[in-house]
């Protein structure tokens, strides 16, 4: 975990050394499962790196929890603005999630993947939001491992919906 940190942070620094754009979000759409009274609630973080007018970067952290376990899910996206801003398309390169059973202690890892739309819509220079539609594994190619999922977490469905909003640093 501290090589990826370490790792991380150097490549942020040098990425924005020249002239890239950092920013950070958090998804909104949580409040969903609360109004809803979902037994889990699924939430998370990202942080995008612009590489240039039309790819990014982002890694998104997923925490999905109940009483009994709670999943953490990490990936490494990379997204594509066909029209340089605006509407965005992004695959993941590399998707894991690690759930642990808080009732038998018990630990698992998956391989995972997905692709997911969105817009971009910017409130000023800096501030964000992000509604967009994740598909989760859109080739079949994880089934077991996601339904798997989806029977320890009722709201770990085939398609999510999410609300990023963020802050653009640099």
């Amino acid at each position: 975990m501290r090589r990826f940190v370490l790792v991380l942070s150097v490549l942020v620094v040098c990425f924005c050394s020249f002239g890239f754009s950092l920013d950070l979000s958090a998804d909104a759409f949580v409040l969903k499962d609360v109004f809803l009274r979902s037994p889990d609630y699924q939430s998370g973080i990202s942080a995008s790196l612009m590489l240039d007018g039309d790819f990014q970067i982002r890694v998104p952290l997923t925490v999905t929890y109940k009483a009994s376990a709670v999943c953490f899910e990490g990936s490494l996206k990379v997204s594509y603005y066909p029209f340089s801003k605006g509407l965005f398309l992004s695959i993941s390169m590399l998707d894991m999630a690690y759930v642990y059973n808080m009732r038998d202690k018990s630990a698992k890892q998956y391989t995972l993947n997905e692709i997911e739309a969105g817009w971009t819509f910017f409130i000023g220079k800096r501030f964000f939001i992000e509604p967009s539609v994740c598909v989760r594994d859109p080739s079949g190619t994880f089934a077991d491992e996601y339904e798997e999922l989806r029977g320890m977490f009722k709201s770990y469905s085939k398609i999510k919906i999410r609300l990023l909003c963020g802050y653009r640093l640099f």
